[in-house]
């Protein structure tokens, strides 16, 4: 899919009750007032099964009191969760709207983008939205490969457009510190490098690595290069008295450094090159039950970098590679991030695993989605073919209608023009 068309939905609370209200789309406005499908204490128990996701499809014991469920069950649990928060939020004529707009963006071969927005209450933007699951079509709508769902941030700057060619330069930054526990942070470079070996083969990706990262390091990697994308594995944590997720990195003594999500942007946002912050943390890097990456992708976003990605827990070893070759390899040929991510989802669930492809939450702020360009040429390398893609049939004849319209009108005036010149003379 090349281009989206966008659907924004804007979701606040009411008094007792939520409003869903389609600030624009395809095919008009739309509002409804609703009643949240979960109560508080059953959200917890959802959000906390599905980090936990992981044992499930490796039949580990879950951490803590979770009960030990087959990844059969918890697949089901997934389903009925989306479809609930679906039937809930588009009902009546948000239903009606958001149907039409399918039909509309199909008819012009484009996919739909649904840019969720909660400007009063940002706690709605750690929900699993990517578990929506429309029962009429029979779909999770992250996996039907024409839906794009999106944590939209609408912000006064201007995203700097840019064209790149291939490589893409990819800056992993890890941190390890002594007094945190001890992450395996060579398998997972491990992994990333296998998922890119393919894609540094062909030169579509170069990839470099910063270990025991400390302020001073990466502040100094950045300001020396350009990277387009920054990819950290680590510890993700909760800080209690400001009550915001943090990054952990390490201080010059290798102890751990907590980090702001204020401050970390501060600091991506130095580098003008950069067009994609992803987070990851790694098996035993999550220290608390909130969902830490939310405010430090929206922090980041806030400062300029127009997307992040940030996984919602830790995945098996085999997603993670499926999700990171298939993920930058599309990335890497010009595709827009929304195909990208729906690509590296229908990647994980064709393994097949029915629960882990909602792991990855989208925060952005590019109104495209086409984080490094738009001509798609420019990322051919030797031996690529390109396939154009054909405009439909009724836009080329309106098209083709318009331009002989204003041709005629051309001449028209001209003969015009020349009459009143002979009449003068």
């Amino acid at each position: 899919m090349d281009r989206y068309l966008n659907f924004d939905l804007e979701i606040t609370k009411r008094t007792d009750q939520y409003q869903a209200r389609v600030i624009a789309s395809p095919n008009g406005e739309a509002r409804h007032l609703f009643d949240f499908p979960f109560e508080q204490h059953e959200l917890e128990q959802y959000i906390n099964k599905f980090a936990n996701t992981r044992s499930f499809i490796l039949n580990e014991d879950p951490p803590d009191d979770s009960p030990s469920l087959s990844a059969e069950t918890i697949a089901k649990e997934i389903r009925g969760f989306g479809q609930k928060l679906f039937d809930a939020v588009f009902q009546k004529t948000v239903s009606e709207v958001y149907r039409e707009s399918i039909v509309s963006a199909k008819n012009k071969k484009a996919g739909l983008r649904i840019r969720l927005r909660f400007p009063e209450n940002p706690e709605l933007i750690s929900i699993p939205w990517e578990y929506l699951f429309d029962a009429r079509s029979d779909v999770f709508l992250s996996l039907s490969g024409t839906i794009s769902i999106v944590r939209y941030m609408e912000l006064s700057i201007a995203v700097k457009q840019m064209q790149i060619t291939p490589p893409l330069r990819i800056l992993v930054i890890s941190s390890n510190p002594k007094d945190y526990p001890l992450l395996n942070i060579k398998k997972e470079l491990d992994k990333l490098q296998q998922a890119l070996l393919p894609l540094e083969k062909k030169k579509r990706v170069e990839f470099k690595h910063i270990e025991n990262a400390t302020l001073n390091k990466v502040t100094t990697i950045l300001g020396q290069n350009d990277f387009h994308i920054i990819h950290f594995i680590g510890h993700g944590d909760f800080n209690k008295t400001h009550k915001e997720g943090v990054l952990v990195i390490e201080d010059d003594d290798g102890y751990g450094l907590q980090v702001s999500s204020h401050r970390i942007a501060t600091i991506f946002q130095s580098s003008d090159a950069s067009r994609l912050i992803v987070l990851n943390a790694c098996e035993g890097g999550i220290t608390s039950k909130e969902n830490i990456f939310a405010g430090v992708a929206q922090s980041v976003v806030k400062k300029g970098v127009p997307a992040v990605l940030a996984m919602q827990h830790v995945i098996t070893d085999t997603s993670a590679i499926v999700f990171s070759e298939t993920f930058y390899g599309a990335l890497s040929k010009g595709n827009p991030i929304d195909t990208s991510l729906s690509m590296a989802r229908l990647a994980i669930y064709n393994q097949p695993n029915e629960i882990e492809f909602a792991t990855a939450a989208l925060y952005m702020r590019s109104k495209t989605g086409r984080l490094f360009g738009k001509d798609k040429k420019k990322f051919l390398l030797p031996g690529d073919k390109f396939i154009e893609e054909k405009r439909p049939a009724k836009i080329t004849l309106a098209i083709f209608i318009v331009t002989t319209i204003a041709v005629l009108a051309s001449i028209t005036l001209a003969f015009g023009f020349y009459n009143i010149l002979l009449g003068l003379l």
